[in-house]
């Protein structure tokens, strides 16, 4: 095993929509869809990919991003700009609806016989986000509140595209802030009223 380095990175989560209720063929149709809009998705900016990772599932996965801070705001808003082109030329059965949750942290990274692994509360803390927002929100976009406060205080991203929602509480008591992102057509929602601080 070698030597594991700590970084700190931008963490893009993703969630395909009613994956499970798929065929196994649309199953496969839609992670195939997913990888070749992802793959152009990361191509336009100067953001290095630490690691990304497909969940054993199949319904979705994460990025690590380093360099610009921004880099899991903007993979994520070309990402949905470019599955929102896909789509258009999709029957409804064969559309493919994302779900997004970003967050930034401490990431450390090793290999060992298995290839290149990662850990870090902030990929768990993605996670979380994901469990924790509506499933029948086809595009939603959110953030943690440390990543929201990264991307107005550190980037100059303006804080009008960002709106608190109610507090996650994880599995195991701990309290979240998530904030909703509205940046593009596609992507992120207008969240309801009884949804916001």
């Amino acid at each position: 095993m070698t030597a594991s380095t700590v970084i700190q990175g931008s963490v893009l989560a993703f969630d395909i929509v009613d994956y499970s209720k798929r065929f196994p063929k649309a199953q496969k149709r839609a992670q195939q869809l997913c990888a070749r809009v992802l793959a152009e998705a990361t191509r336009d900016r100067q953001i290095s990919i630490l690691a990304e990772h497909w969940l054993d599932a199949g319904d979705g996965g994460y990025l690590i991003l380093q360099g610009d801070i921004r880099g899991a705001l903007y993979v994520a808003e070309n990402f949905a700009r470019l599955l929102a082109q896909e789509n258009a030329d999709l029957a409804e059965p064969a559309r493919v609806d994302v779900r997004y949750a970003m967050d930034i942290g401490m990431v450390e990274r090793w290999t060992d016989d298995r290839g290149t692994r990662t850990a870090g509360d902030v990929i768990n803390d993605c996670a979380r986000l994901l469990s924790g927002m509506d499933r029948t929100h086809k595009g939603q976009a959110v953030t943690s509140g440390r990543y929201r406060d990264a991307l107005v205080n550190q980037a100059g991203v303006d804080a009008a595209l960002f709106t608190r929602l109610k507090d996650i509480i994880d599995k195991h008591g701990g309290v979240h802030a998530v904030w909703n992102v509205r940046r593009l057509p596609g992507f992120g929602i207008e969240p309801l009223g009884t949804e916001t601080l």
